[in-house]
């Protein structure tokens, strides 16, 4: 609530689906940078493939991919299209189910395991250059502003907080990872009890 105008439930849930849209995102940019440089092929076009699912996502309820601008003033500016609820919990169902599957298989991997001891980032380092996100939380601290802060319907979600041991770069994929299963999840919740009715 900002200047006295609430924004009904309805836009608050959509404006958590687009956030957390974008939090994927920026974590599969991530893992795709360190697929790229460690010449992972395999690994990046897996990464690229759940990219291209998001974006067609974005693009099927605003009709592109950047500059969505689906914020307006206490709102948002249009309902999801027809069957876009539907098909955006299949796909990100898949994708979650892939990226579970994934991270399974790279936990066995020797060769993703090395990067256990690649780069570890002390905590302290951390909070001295005022470092937040996944690599704050891949140190070991639990430091959510969805939790400490929450605001729009957050605090009436129900998702995890994943924190790494070391800071290690292998922590900070991790929890990226793990991240984008959290982000799929607090979709889903808001998209199976988004109201069909209701000013947005």
């Amino acid at each position: 609530k900002r200047n006295h105008i609430a924004i009904p439930d309805k836009a608050q849930a959509i404006r958590i689906i687009f956030i957390e849209f974008a939090r994927m995102q920026e974590h599969l940019q991530f893992l795709a940078n360190i697929a790229q440089e460690a010449k992972a092929k395999s690994f990046h076009l897996t990464i690229l493939k759940w990219s291209l699912v998001l974006e067609r996502l974005l693009r099927q309820y605003t009709g592109n991919s950047l500059n969505l601008g689906i914020l307006t003033l206490g709102g948002v500016n249009r309902v999801p299209p027809v069957n876009w609820l539907s098909t955006c919990i299949q796909e990100l169902a898949k994708v979650g189910k892939e990226v579970s599957e994934f991270v399974e298989k790279l936990s066995k991997s020797s060769f993703w395991r090395q990067l256990d001891e690649v780069a570890p980032l002390q905590p302290k380092l951390l909070i001295d250059w005022s470092i937040q996100g996944p690599a704050l939380r891949a140190s070991g601290i639990n430091f959510d502003l969805r939790k400490r802060r929450p605001t729009y319907l957050y605090d009436e979600l129900e998702f995890q907080t994943p924190i790494g041991v070391n800071g290690s770069l292998y922590d900070r994929f991790l929890v990226r990872f793990e991240e984008i299963a959290q982000s799929i999840s607090i979709i889903s919740q808001l998209l199976d009890n988004l109201p069909t009715d209701g000013v947005v």
